[in-house]
């Protein structure tokens, strides 16, 4: 009778310091460590982000909003060559709550904003040619 056996991974139970001082030791490398830490920490990361996005649309009265939210904040929309002004015309919304609302969830999931997305900076410089302009009306 054959037993299933599993194989353990015994190294993962030596904390990551005595990994270190092991391959130093021996003459070996730390990247292969190091690179297995960082992606291990990377893949966590972007799971908890998925399974919030997730429960996020779940609970959403406009799925398809928080969806396109998504897209706008992780680039996708530059990918596909659909402008923050489309989705927010798409959605009946201006392009500012649009892109209100794509900030508000990047900075909720923890994600980094895109490339096309404008700076903090650029946005309060915005913000206050806005305010500026009201004053003079």
């Amino acid at each position: 009778m054959e037993v299933f056996r599993e194989e353990f991974d015994f190294d993962a139970l030596d904390s990551l310091e005595d990994r270190i001082k092991e391959a130093i030791a021996n003459g070996e490398s730390v990247e292969p460590i190091i690179k297995g830490v960082v992606d291990e920490r990377a893949d966590k990361r972007a799971m908890d982000a998925v399974w919030r996005a997730i429960c996020i649309i779940k609970e959403a009265r406009k799925p398809k909003l928080i969806v396109d939210y998504l897209v706008c904040g992780v680039g996708g929309a530059l990918n596909e060559g659909e402008s923050h002004c489309a989705m927010a015309r798409k959605h009946r919304m201006s392009k500012q709550a649009f892109s209100q609302g794509v900030w508000k969830l990047i900075k909720k999931l923890g994600l980094k904003p895109s490339r096309q997305m404008r700076s903090k900076k650029a946005r309060e410089s915005m913000a206050k040619a806005y305010q500026a302009r009201q004053k003079e009306k």
